[in-house]
């Protein structure tokens, strides 16, 4: 699943039936929709499940699934909570589904594969092992896509993976734990930032604006999962740009709905 242009990998493939498949969700239970909304909103989220599905990328599926779980916890859907958790445990109990859906999330990966994350974790332990002064302040960008055997004074790559599948681990090879230091704070800014509008919109009692702001917090926990598992948000492409209208959408609101409204003093004339 690539194209020639613009790049297209199984893991972008799936995160991008994930985020399609949130909005078909988000449109199918705005309040007051309209029939024809609904049957819309139905033919987008079956569209984004079928490319999560087909694009094996089994982290994925499952950030979508605790995404639509907190989403729905959120606006009290108690009866969807339940049907999602009774289907999973169902696929998963079921003899002849079991090993289909089992075979299909394997991908034909041996258990040593899946046991050490499709190798990630061996490519962890390796950036983890380089010399304190390297993981402090980094070797400059997209250092994961030219990761050398310094230790053996090679010239190979110590893998072939483009990237250290992990964003903070990425921004440690690139700019040390300084640069992940900023990236953290980036993150838990704008996790508080959602939390605390949330409450905001709540107590405003703007339900339609709420349902739309835990639509965007769906989006950010699957977004922000992901990121252990790929580079997400750290190089500029397609979901680079979620990152910055998460941004934008998390400050925007923060500016005016939390912050204290000053009232500028009348004019005044100059006295002659």
């Amino acid at each position: 699943m690539e194209s020639s242009y613009p790049p297209m990998v199984g893991n972008g493939l799936g995160f991008l039936g994930a985020l399609t498949a949130l909005f078909g969700l988000y449109r199918f239970d705005m309040p007051q929709a309209r029939n024809r909304t609904k049957a819309i909103a139905l033919i987008i989220l079956a569209a984004g499940a079928v490319i999560l599905f087909l694009s094996y990328t089994r982290s994925v599926l499952l950030f979508f699934i605790v995404s639509v779980l907190i989403i729905a916890a959120y606006e009290k859907r108690t009866i969807r909570i339940g049907v999602i958790l009774i289907t999973v445990i169902s696929l998963l109990a079921a003899p002849g589904i079991q090993d289909k859906v089992i075979d299909h999330l394997r991908r034909g990966a041996t258990d040593e594969q899946i046991t050490s994350l499709s190798s990630r974790t061996q490519f962890w332990d390796t950036i983890l092992k380089r010399d304190p002064v390297q993981l402090m302040v980094g070797e400059g960008f997209a250092t994961g896509t030219l990761f050398q055997d310094y230790q053996s004074r090679g010239t190979h790559k110590v893998f072939t993976s483009r990237n250290a599948h992990n964003s903070v681990l990425e921004i440690i090879m690139s700019s040390g734990f300084i640069g992940a230091a900023i990236w953290l704070t980036i993150i838990i800014r704008i996790g508080l930032q959602m939390v605390k509008i949330r409450r905001k919109l709540r107590s405003m009692k703007e339900w339609g604006r709420l349902h739309f702001h835990h639509f965007m917090m769906g989006v950010f926990v699957l977004s922000v999962l992901r990121s252990i598992m790929n580079s997400t948000f750290v190089y500029v492409d397609y979901f680079f740009f979620v990152f910055l209208a998460m941004i934008m959408y998390t400050e925007t609101l923060s500016i005016s709905l939390l912050r204290p409204k000053t009232i500028a003093p009348k004019f005044r004339p100059m006295s002659r």
